[in-house]
């Protein structure tokens, strides 16, 4: 312990000096500027790069422009040789053959379903064109699966008929004698027409009905016509 002054207070402690640490290293101004110097050197000799580097793509660029914004060329005036358009042949939808063949009944038949249905007084129905030939006659037919409207006691009916979009013209037709079907006057003067035709429109009037008109494709029946006339022994 210490001991009190005269007065007898207690002396006061003298504050000890502290010992100061480092002071801390400021760098001189040479040493403190030198990073940054480098790095703007470096960006100059970066910029330097792309600028070269750009100006060496100028001229390739320059010419892709020229070349996207060239004119096109001039159509040529040449003829084309490309060749028409020819028509697709159509298969003949006609169906049919001998029938009954190395027999005494044998016959030659080709039938062909109309493109449409027709109405009938009692149902709607498909209309059927046959050529035929039995015992050396033939036979040209449409199978109304109706009778035709009365028109006298001779069993003719009137019919229309037209060939390949032309003007239709007025015939009499036979019907069968079960009524459901109208046979042509002059079966080889039809059959020959429609060897030669690509379309026939059939029109009649059903009994107790309204007129009515069926249209065939009779495409390809050229190619059977020859041996169907054999057959049925016409004359050329």
């Amino acid at each position: 312990m210490q001991s009190a002054d005269e007065n007898g207070t207690a002396p006061q402690q003298r504050s000890q000096p502290t010992a100061a640490g480092p002071a801390a290293s400021t760098p001189s101004p040479s040493t403190a500027g030198w990073p940054v110097a480098a790095i703007a050197g470096v960006g100059v000799l970066a910029g330097a790069g792309i600028v070269v580097f750009l100006m060496a793509r100028a001229p390739e660029a320059a010419m892709g422009r020229t070349d996207a914004s060239a004119a096109p060329p001039a159509p040529s005036t040449a003829p084309s040789t490309s060749p028409a358009p020819v028509e697709a042949a159509s298969t003949p939808k006609w169906v049919g053959g001998v029938v009954n063949a190395g027999t005494r009944y044998r016959e030659v038949v080709y039938e062909l379903p109309a493109e449409n249905d027709i109405s009938t007084w009692a149902r709607r129905v498909r209309p059927v064109l046959t050529v035929r030939c039995a015992n050396g006659a033939g036979e040209v037919f449409v199978l109304t699966e109706s009778a035709a409207a009365m028109e006298g006691d001779d069993g003719r009916h009137t019919v229309q008929v037209a060939y390949d979009g032309a003007a239709g013209h007025a015939e009499h037709w036979v019907a069968s004698d079960d009524y459901a079907g109208l046979f042509a006057p002059d079966a080889v003067a039809t059959a020959r027409r429609i060897a030669q035709a690509r379309t026939l429109r059939f029109g009649f009037t059903p009994y107790n009905g309204s007129p009515v008109v069926a249209d065939f494709d009779v495409r390809g029946f050229d190619r059977v016509l020859d041996g169907l006339a054999r057959s049925c022994r016409w004359k050329p």
